[in-house]
C-alpha cells in the first residue's frame, strides 16, 4: 500500500524555469527566421529588377534590329508614338499618383510588340531613404547619360533603383546617378 500511495503523490511536468526557457529558444529561433525570410524577399526583389531589365534590354535590342533607332523623341519615321526625350522616363508613372512624368515606353505601341507588358518595379510607388528617397521605379533615357558623343535614338540607358548597393555591378556612371542613388541602383546601358 505505501508504493501506491507515493505513486498517487508524485507529479509529473515542466517546471516554469522550464517553460520560460523553452519558450525563449522559441522566441529567438521565430525572430532570426524573420529577420532570413526579409533579407530573402529583398534580394528576390532586386534580382527580379536585374532579370526585368535585361528583358528590357533584349526587347530594346530586338527594337534597334527592326526599327535602326532605339524609342526617343527623335524618331526617322516621323512617328511620334515613342516620346522619349532627355529626361529619364519612368516605367510605370501613370499607375502611381505622385510620379509626375510620362511613361514614354508603355505608351509606345511599336515598342509593345517585343514586350507586353513592360515589366515594373515590384515596390512600384514607394520611395526608396537609402537612394535619397527616390522611387522605387525602372527609369529610361532614349540616350546614354554622361555620353556627349551619343546621340538620340542610338543609345539607351535604364536604371532601377535597389534595396541593396550594387557598386560593381551593371553600367555605372558618375557623377549624376552616384549623387542622387548613392549605390542604390542598377543600370544597363546599350547602343553607341
Amino acid at each position: 500500500m505505501y508504493k501506491n500511495k507515493k505513486l498517487l503523490t508524485t507529479k509529473s511536468g515542466f517546471t516554469l524555469v522550464e517553460l520560460l526557457v523553452a519558450i525563449a529558444i522559441i522566441g529567438i529561433l521565430a525572430i532570426i527566421i524573420i529577420v532570413n525570410l526579409n533579407n530573402a524577399r529583398t534580394r528576390a526583389r532586386d534580382a527580379r529588377r536585374i532579370a526585368d531589365l535585361d528583358s528590357l534590354r533584349t526587347a530594346l535590342e530586338m527594337y534597334y534590329e527592326d526599327h535602326k533607332f532605339y524609342p526617343s523623341d527623335v524618331d526617322p519615321t516621323g512617328s511620334t508614338d515613342c516620346d522619349c526625350t532627355d529626361v529619364g522616363h519612368y516605367i510605370g508613372s501613370n499607375l502611381v499618383a505622385g510620379m509626375s512624368d510620362t511613361d514614354c515606353l508603355s505608351g509606345c505601341t511599336e515598342f509593345l510588340k517585343y514586350i507586353n507588358p513592360v515589366p515594373l518595379d515590384p515596390l512600384l510607388g514607394q520611395r526608396n531613404p537609402k537612394a535619397n528617397n527616390r522611387w522605387f521605379s525602372y527609369i529610361y533615357w532614349g540616350k546614354k547619360q554622361g555620353c556627349s558623343e551619343c546621340s538620340w535614338g542610338q543609345s539607351y540607358l535604364i536604371l532601377a533603383t535597389t534595396e541593396r548597393p550594387h557598386p560593381n555591378e551593371g553600367y555605372k556612371w558618375a557623377p549624376w546617378a552616384d549623387d542622387n542613388f548613392g549605390d542604390y541602383y542598377y543600370a544597363v546601358a546599350g547602343g553607341g
